[in-house]
């Protein structure tokens, strides 16, 4: 053993053992801020928690948002015995299966209080998460070939008028024709997601066509289920 080596052994034992007192106060912290201010300190905590983890989102029926950033901001919290809602605006950026994703909006985040500590109860993000799955569930029908079955995407008033845009029939009676969004930009507030898209309709008998467009996407009436107004494309 050199001289240098019992030196290096105890900086590294001093640097992990840093780490672990760093890693156990991270941990509790929501617990030692709920302790001392309430729970409204805990909650925020909790989000920020989040931000640092970036976990996946779920998006029903389409590919989890992986985010690359995320931020919460301007909280409003509520709380009702074990039980909370945090109201928060949420700056995001990530991707969604391969799509390009900037959203900014407001959330209704539920929580749950087990065990001492404050933990979401569902999607941190179901504003998002329900945009998503709107647009992807969109996407796939673009790419077939039942014009009917978009019905089931939009608003009741607007089905109708929605359904006879010729620009829907030009999309799909295109032969082995795919609709391959490539970007969304989300902007919420208060039920109503406008969206951006860049897409690209491909098909084996012509060139790969791109599309842009803006959509107006509205609460269903269900937490974190939206339908389109106005139109599809």
């Amino acid at each position: 053993m050199t001289p240098g080596e019992p030196r290096a052994s105890g900086a590294i034992a001093v640097i992990l053992g840093l780490c672990l007192v760093v890693g156990a106060v991270w941990a509790l912290l929501p617990r030692l801020l709920g302790a001392a201010g309430g729970p409204e300190p805990e909650l925020i905590a909790a989000l920020r928690a989040a931000e640092l983890a970036r976990a996946p989102i779920a998006v029903p029926g389409g590919p989890a948002f992986e985010p690359k950033s995320l931020r919460f901001d301007r909280f409003s919290i509520t709380v009702d015995g074990d039980r909370a809602l945090a109201v928060a605006t949420l700056d995001t950026s990530g991707s969604s299966g391969g799509v390009e994703v900037s959203s900014l909006g407001r959330e209704r985040v539920a929580f749950r209080r087990r065990a001492g500590r404050w933990e979401p109860e569902g999607s941190l993000a179901p504003a998002l998460a329900g945009a998503l799955s709107a647009l992807w569930r969109r996407a796939g029908l673009l790419s077939g070939s039942a014009p009917d079955a978009l019905g089931t995407l939009l608003a009741t008033e607007d089905r109708e008028q929605a359904l006879r845009d010729a620009r829907i029939d030009s999309v799909l009676r295109i032969p082995g024709h795919r609709w391959e969004p490539r970007a969304w930009y989300l902007r919420s507030e208060r039920g109503e997601v406008l969206a951006t898209e860049e897409a690209v309709l491909t098909s084996s008998s012509r060139e790969p066509e791109p599309r842009t467009g803006r959509l107006r996407l509205l609460s269903s009436g269900e937490a974190g289920s939206f339908v389109f107004a106005g139109g599809l494309l």
